[in-house]
């Protein structure tokens, strides 16, 4: 059975095939979460339910953590450092990119110690794939094996 749609249609409807499994992993993980949180957050509901049930308090819960003495120092805490940190971060990376991209004597040296952490990431990432899919002994193809479903390549 063939549908006749024009093209139009179709590439929508593909595009909303290929988005559904992402927008429905983000309504499960992150919309339906949030809302359960904010609807939670004006009532006396407990981690641990107990005999009494739960009642609608509307701001109370907020009025109390302000009147929070610990947290009112975290607060303090997370904007000192967000005043300190953010500044002294972005300018160290401002100026380590400027050195990076600078025509200065021994550069070529920084450069190989800048970037060796990343590269020694890929190189270690990319041997441990290829001992995952080696034809000879690889843990995928002898899981296979086991399994009776042959080998790879």
């Amino acid at each position: 059975m063939r549908l006749n749609l024009n093209r139009t249609r179709r590439e929508e409807l593909t595009a909303w095939a290929f988005s559904a499994p992402a927008l429905l992993l983000l309504l499960l993980f992150l919309i339906v979460p949030f809302a359960m949180a904010f609807g939670l957050a004006f009532t006396d509901q407990r981690l641990i339910p107990g005999p009494l049930p739960t009642r609608i308090i509307g701001l109370r819960n907020f009025v109390r953590l302000l009147d929070d003495q610990v947290f009112r120092k975290a607060i303090l805490h997370n904007f000192i450092f967000a005043l300190v940190v953010v500044p002294l971060q972005s300018g160290l990376a401002l100026g380590l990119a400027l050195l990076v991209n600078q025509k200065l004597q021994g550069v070529a040296a920084f450069r190989a110690i800048y970037f060796l952490p990343t590269v020694t990431v890929m190189v270690v990432v990319a041997v441990v794939w290829t001992f995952l899919y080696s034809t000879e002994g690889g843990l995928i193809n002898e899981l296979l094996r086991l399994i009776s479903a042959g080998r790879l390549g």
